[in-house]
């Protein structure tokens, strides 16, 4: 058999159901519609995603899970600066940034929710253009969420990034809240000053 596992017997016979087949195993759904690329990425093994990525061009890198979460999403809201910068690496041209899962989150609202100010970076260190000023369904944009966390870097970051428009510290929330508000709120002094 020359050392051949089944797989190679099938690509080498041409057998294109049967090697059809083992690509598939590639795109099956979890009961929460995880693909194996999904939980490589939630999980941050950047080893296991570039493997993923590098055999199989055919994986839809935007398939959602069942709360509206594709892979950016999922190494986005694990921290997992170094899977998404190879995702972006990847297939940059393949991404909407301000694609938004089930609650309205994209995946800077998602990085900066949990004060992520690596990933923050790379997101916007990237050559798509990120909107500073997207609402998930609360109304809030990011500012709003690093303030509220009291993340200091985050806010700083998204500060030093905003022209004036896009990313304004009197932006209200569905409560009537903005940026400020909500860090004096949760006692956050150092993002205040």
């Amino acid at each position: 058999m020359d050392g051949n596992i089944p797989s190679h017997l099938d690509s080498e016979e041409g057998n294109v159901d049967k090697v059809k087949l083992v690509v598939s195993y590639l795109k099956e759904e979890n009961n929460d519609k995880n693909t194996p690329l999904h939980l490589a990425a939630e999980g941050g093994h950047g080893e296991v995603v570039q493997l993923l990525l590098e055999y199989s061009s055919s994986l839809d890198l935007e398939v959602k899970n069942v709360h509206g979460n594709t892979l950016l999403h999922q190494a986005t809201m694990n921290g997992h600066d170094k899977v998404v910068q190879a995702l972006l690496d990847h297939a940059a041209t393949e991404f909407d940034l301000d694609d938004k899962n089930n609650g309205g989150n994209t995946r800077l609202h998602l990085a900066v929710k949990e004060g992520y100010v690596q990933v923050v970076n790379v997101l916007l260190g990237c050559s798509l253009e990120v909107q500073l000023d997207a609402r998930n369904k609360i109304c809030n944009i990011p500012l709003h969420l690093a303030s509220k966390g009291g993340y200091l870097e985050v806010v700083k970051v998204l500060l030093g990034q905003a022209d004036g428009e896009k990313c304004r510290l009197d932006s209200r929330n569905r409560d009537g809240n903005n940026p400020l508000h909500l860090a004096i709120e949760e006692g956050h002094v150092d993002v205040v000053k």
